[in-house]
């Protein structure tokens, strides 16, 4: 019985990563439909790796856009920068 609870555990936790990488894949604003698409699959028809890699891979986009302030569309990032706010956010893009 107590080998079936861990393997319960361990799916249920798998799903959700992969749940939450799926959304963040779809929300994202660097991807074209169709690599989100394959992204989207390979994050379920691989599960761990193609957990690993594409979270991966999002998550250092979300970290180079933040670091850098290049933000797509030149949109006020939900994210405020070290030392930035809202505010210093001038015709769409930060003031330097």
């Amino acid at each position: 019985m107590d080998e079936y609870r861990v393997l319960a555990v361990a799916a249920t936790i798998l799903f959700g990563a992969n749940a939450v990488c799926t959304y963040a894949v779809c929300r994202s604003y660097f991807y074209e439909s169709r690599q989100k698409i394959f992204q989207v699959a390979m994050v379920w028809l691989v599960p761990i790796l193609g957990l690993l890699l594409v979270g991966g891979v999002l998550w250092s986009n979300y970290a180079r856009a933040r670091t850098t302030g290049d933000h797509p569309e030149h949109k006020i990032p939900d994210f405020v920068l070290a030392g930035r706010g809202p505010d210093d956010y001038q015709n769409g893009g930060p003031s330097t």
